[in-house]
């Protein structure tokens, strides 16, 4: 299955990973991830994700536990980038 990006509101999409990175304060591990996303889809030009981090944020997209709010911006974060929440099973992670 691929994906397409979708032209998105970057003001949308800066706030989204704000909030993100709100939720994983207590985890800086993980906050490498909001981290990408804003280097591939704000300042890179053109946006594109590289394929390690679509998975990641399929993963993201079916996050639930002590992770579901971040799991709820990441369905967000998907469905502005792609029109859909994306499928980890489809991607094999």
């Amino acid at each position: 299955m691929t994906y397409t990006l979708q032209p998105f509101d970057v003001r949308e999409l800066s706030r989204l990973i704000t909030n993100l990175e709100a939720t994983l304060v207590d985890k800086p591990r993980l906050l490498v991830f909001p981290d990408r996303l804003r280097a591939q889809l704000i300042a890179a030009k053109p946006p594109a994700l590289n394929s390690s981090t679509l998975k990641e944020l399929a993963k993201w997209c079916k996050t639930d536990g002590q992770y579901a709010e971040g799991g709820e911006i990441a369905r967000k974060i998907s469905l502005l980038l792609f029109g859909r929440v994306i499928d980890r099973d489809a991607l094999g992670v």
